[in-house]
This record gives structure tokens, sequence and C-alpha cells, in this order.
């Protein structure tokens, strides 16, 4: 068993028993009142910066509309532009492969343009357009504006990846200058690659020539894809964001307080609802714990708290029964094809804190046999005295 809460050192007897819980009542009243003045301080501060947040809130988000609304616009006529080239240069095309400007592509034209340096298409495909006699010809235009379209996207990939490239490269740091040797000290430098058993030494390479290679392969292996253009705010709307970012930082916070102190308050009010027995005898023993193994089962009954059979809930404490003889907890895991587990703890009189039984007289129903000091009565506790 767990030892008594070192917060209030026990006396000897009920009595003593007694008065540490009705000195920890008055601790809690003083403490209880200090965390509700606490939580309204909480509230009431959080309330303000709420106040405040929400003043700040709808200019920023109109503002950051506005200019999400400017960006869409701008990003649709970019779209517009960019689909009337590609279809510029596509029509271009079809009238360079169109030798007799009669709109309709034959397959011998076809033929002469799949032939070509100028070719876009991939030959394969344009094989079996010209092998199945007639052109299809609003097809083949489109096909033409798509590998267009696929190009330039390419071309916009390439040049990113280049630019990114060359921030890279100017934050590389300036490699050593390699060492010029002449034959003498590269025969020497060679021997020395060798050991005395014959086996050949691997020299590690400068740590330079590792950090290029890790930022090569990093420039290899990395993602890029084309970012034509980012939203980006002014400096009126970007100060509007950051005021609203920061009060709403600081009411997050101020709730997050009021939160912890509502927790707390919650909980002392919990304890202090909690019927300690007539002369709060039985506080000392709050949430301590005790354990006992009958046979192959390890049983845990934790005051006020919750009674365990090998880490299995046989329910949670849910008041007293019998006067103060008995504790009832309820509400433990349920049983197969059965109720939940249900514990009555019979509460005895006793030297010490121990948890002297514990059985399962019914299906899912533990009986446990707790003896205690704080149970024992004035009478039990006078120790007979032999007369002179």
């Amino acid at each position: 068993s767990s030892g008594i809460n070192a917060e209030w050192p026990l006396r000897p007897g009920r009595m003593g028993w007694s008065a540490d819980g009705k000195a920890a009542k008055e601790k809690r009243k003083v403490e209880l009142e200090q965390i509700r003045s606490e939580v309204e301080h909480k509230k009431a501060e959080m309330d303000e910066r709420e106040n405040v947040k929400n003043e700040v809130e709808k200019p920023a988000i109109e503002a950051k509309e506005a200019a999400q609304a400017e960006f869409n616009a701008q990003e649709e006529e970019r779209k517009r532009v960019v689909e009337e080239e590609n279809r510029v240069a596509a029509d271009e095309v079809f009238h360079k492969m169109d030798k007799d400007q009669d709109s309709y592509i034959s397959p011998e034209e076809l033929s002469n343009y799949a032939n070509s340096e100028s070719c876009l298409l991939p030959s394969d495909e344009l094989q079996v357009m010209i092998e199945g006699g007639e052109i299809d010809t609003p097809a083949l235009l489109q096909q033409i504006q798509d590998k267009i379209a696929a190009n330039r996207e390419e071309e916009e990939l390439r040049v990113l990846k280049e630019e990114r490239a060359q921030v890279k490269r100017a934050k590389k740091p300036a490699l050593k200058e390699s060492k010029v040797v002449d034959s003498e000290e590269k025969e020497e430098e060679e021997e020395e690659m060798w050991g005395e058993d014959g086996q050949r030494i691997v020299k590690p390479k400068p740590v330079e020539e590792d950090l290029e290679e890790e930022m090569e392969e990093e420039e290899e292996e990395e993602d890029v894809s084309p970012v034509r253009n980012v939203l980006t705010y002014d400096a009126a709307t970007q100060r509007l964001i950051d005021v609203y970012e920061e009060a709403d930082r600081i009411y997050k916070s101020a709730k997050e307080e009021y939160d912890n102190a509502s927790q707390r308050l919650t909980e002392f009010e919990k304890l202090d609802g909690l019927d300690f027995g007539p002369d709060e005898e039985f506080y000392p023993l709050y949430r301590q714990c005790f354990e006992l193994r009958e046979e192959k089962y390890l049983y845990r009954l934790c005051m006020f708290d919750r009674t365990e059979q090998d880490g299995t809930s046989l329910g949670r404490f849910d008041g007293w029964g019998d006067g103060h003889k008995q504790m009832r907890y309820t509400n433990g895991r349920s049983c197969w094809n059965g109720p939940n587990r249900s514990t009555t703890v019979q509460i005895e009189c006793g030297p010490e804190n121990v948890l002297v039984s514990a059985s399962e007289p019914a299906k899912c129903e533990y009986a446990f046999t707790f003896k205690t000091p704080a149970a024992c009565t004035h009478v039990q506790e006078e120790a007979p005295h032999d007369e002179l």
C-alpha cells in the first residue's frame, strides 16, 4: 500500500485524522476562493482580448479577400493570354503544314510535316493518323496546341530549376584551391596509400568535396513545380494581417490560461464536494492506493477514485453506503454477457491502513475489506489499562 498524503502528516488515532481532515478542508476553502477569483480575472482578460481580436479581424479579412480577388483576376487574365499565345502559335504551325491553304491537312501534307525538323508531335502518332487516310483536322490542331503548351511548361520549369540552382551555388562555401604537386610528391603520396600490411588505405574525401556532392544530389532530387505567380500583399494589407494575427495569438494565450484555471476550479469544486466523513476523518486517505494479491489476481483500491483487478476497472467511486461503513465503486468495465463491474468496500477499524481481502461473491460484483484507523470510534481508540 502507498503512504498517506505527505502534506498532512497524521497524528495517532481517529481524532488526529479528523483534525488533519478539518484543517485540509479549511485550506481548500481558502484555495477555492482564490481560484474562483483567478478564474473571474482570467475570464475578464480573455473577453477583453477577444473584443480586440474581433475589432481587427474584419478589416484584415476584407483586405485579404480584396487582394485574393485581384490576384484571381490577374491569374485568369494571364491564363487567357497564354492560351491565346498558344493558339496563335498552333495556327502558325498549322498554316505551314497546310501547303495548299485549303484549311485541311491531307495525308501527304501530314507525312511531309512528320518528316520535317520542326515537327512537334511524335512521329508514331502521326503515322497512325496518316495510315488512317482521313485526317481529323480539328483534333490535329488541338494536339499541336497541347504540345506547344507542354513545351512552354517544360521551359518554365527548366528556367525555374536553373534559377534555384544558381541561388544554391551562390550559397556554397568557396572551395579551397587545389594544391599542385610535382611528380615526386605524387609518388610519395601514392606510397603512403599502402599500409605496412600491404593493404591499400582509402583516404577520406575532403569535407568540401562531400559538401559539394551533397548539394548536387539535393539539386537532382528536388521536385520543382513552376510557380508563375504567388499572391503577395501590399504593405497596408500585410499590416492589417499582422495586427490581427498578433491579437489572435494574445487572445488564444488568454483563453488557454482561462481554460487551465477553469479546469483547476472544477477539480477543486469536485474535491470540495466529496464526503470525507462526518468529521473529515477519511480525507487523509484521498486517492491513496492499496494493493492485495489474492490467488492469481492483483487487486487495487484507490480511495475515492477507483478499484481494479490486474488493471481492469472494477468501478469508480460512487458514494457511501450504510452510513460511512461501505464505499461504492460502480460502472467498471463491462463483463462478457453481463453487467458492468462494481465493487463494495467494507470499511472496518484497524491499527493501520490495509486492504485485507478481495473476492467476487457474484458475477462481476466484487467485495473488498479495508481496515483503517479512520473507521475507529472514540471507544475503540481507548486502549485498556490494568488497574493498579
